[in-house]
């Protein structure tokens, strides 16, 4: 075989196997809801102090599940004393790793805690136990940084919240 044709042989072989040369990044979004998902990176308890406008700081804590064995998360928010559930709606494949989520109140909606919105977590590589948060909806936007905690950790602040806290 010549060896430009088996040059362009294995070149379509290596693009049908998925593979890039190196350097190359293939750039993909996943919008699964939790089906066909490896092990959920930011899966487990999270604190942390949100800004929004108006308001004075307040505490968020999250138990964030794996959407593939547990399902939604739960939230709860002290300042504006509501919580509720996320739910996974997709993550990038990009690096940082961005996790995007539909979160809906259920207690204690209304005023300052509206009732749906959408809650985007950004991944940070030089410091994995903590996640960028941002939220928007209601006509409302806040952020903050969330840091890894356990059960002990969040369960204060959905005391404080008034929201009880399923393990």
């Amino acid at each position: 075989m010549p060896r430009n044709l088996l040059a362009a042989a294995l070149a379509a072989l290596a693009l049908a196997a998925g593979l890039t040369a190196c350097g190359e990044k293939e750039e993909t979004i996943s919008t699964s809801t939790g089906s066909g998902t490896d092990g959920f990176a930011i899966a487990g308890e999270w604190t942390g102090e949100l800004t929004q406008e108006g308001l004075p700081p307040f505490l968020v804590a999250v138990r964030i599940a794996d959407p593939a064995a547990e399902g939604d998360s739960q939230v709860a928010y002290t300042g504006i004393n509501c919580g509720g559930t996320w739910t996974f709606d997709g993550r990038g494949t990009s690096e940082p790793a961005v996790y995007t989520f539909t979160e809906q109140i259920t207690q204690g909606a209304g005023g300052n805690c509206k009732g749906n919105g959408t809650v985007t977590l950004t991944a940070n590589a030089d410091a994995p136990q903590k996640l960028a948060y941002a939220f928007s909806g209601g006509g409302v936007q806040s952020s903050g940084t969330l840091q890894k905690t356990d059960a002990a950790g969040i369960a204060p602040v959905f005391a404080q919240a008034g929201v009880p806290l399923n393990l």
